[in-house]
């Protein structure tokens, strides 16, 4: 996905220009849908460490309210290739709650089968109490 970003942002500015760099709240998994990067941003916004978030951690820190609707959706998503769109609420390490808009998409090899997964965190209002 990094590659992907170089390559867009090179024709579009004349120079690479990475996810960190523009501070985007990014992430990518692999054909299992096991988180393998995350980026700076997303680690703050979230306010988890990089180990909370990798591999299906990530998972765990959605709030139990929405956990099992998001998983569900996430693996269906997986299973049949099709895009993930969902709003939802962290607990954030602080203990504050932190409600995002998460788009992920698949890329897929020529027999359909997905490949790897990527996509982006938007915050969704102010951090909050319960």
């Amino acid at each position: 996905m990094v590659y992907i970003a170089d390559q867009v942002t090179k024709l579009r500015f004349g120079q690479a220009v990475t996810w960190e760099a523009l501070d985007v709240a990014v992430w990518k998994a692999d054909e299992k849908g096991e988180w393998n990067y995350v980026s700076p941003a997303l680690l703050e916004m979230i306010g988890a460490f990089k180990e909370d978030m990798m591999g299906l951690a990530w998972v765990n820190r959605i709030v139990q309210e929405d956990r099992d609707r998001i998983f569900r959706s996430w693996k269906f998503s997986l299973d049949v290739g099709s895009d993930f769109d969902e709003t939802y609420s962290y607990k954030k390490g602080d203990g504050m709650y932190q409600k995002v808009s998460v788009v992920g998409m698949h890329s897929k090899d020529d027999n359909g089968k997905v490949v790897f997964s990527h996509g982006w965190f938007i915050k969704v209002g102010e951090p909050y109490t319960k």
